[in-house]
């Protein structure tokens, strides 16, 4: 014997009783998913977009400093050579001065 029940004085099998009309039960889930899923992505969102802004402000200040490393060895660097230059500019005046030096290379300075 199937199972059947009553709907408007006619006998319908319960198969499309679901079908046929949603159940109240239903209706909450057709409201409450949306619901649930808005919350759950708000919630996402926020965290992802402070998570990405405390991200790039890390990758920025370690870029600075980076930066900031860089340029304080160009500027030894640099040092460096001023210092050497002017050794040599020093040494080759006194050689000229003394007599010492190759004549060929007394036009290079």
């Amino acid at each position: 014997m199937k199972r059947t029940f009553r709907q408007e004085g006619k006998q319908v099998p319960m198969v499309f009783q679901r079908i046929s009309s949603p159940t109240p039960m239903y209706l909450r889930w057709y409201i409450l998913l949306p619901v649930l899923l808005g919350i759950f992505y708000l919630t996402f969102s926020l965290f992802y977009s402070e998570i990405k802004k405390n991200t790039v402000r890390e990758f920025n200040n370690g870029q600075l400093l980076l930066a900031e490393t860089a340029g304080q060895g160009m500027a030894s660097f640099l040092e460096n050579q001023k210092s050497n230059l002017a050794y040599i500019a020093k040494r080759e005046k006194h050689h000229r001065f003394f007599g010492g030096g190759n004549p060929r290379h007394a036009g290079l300075l």
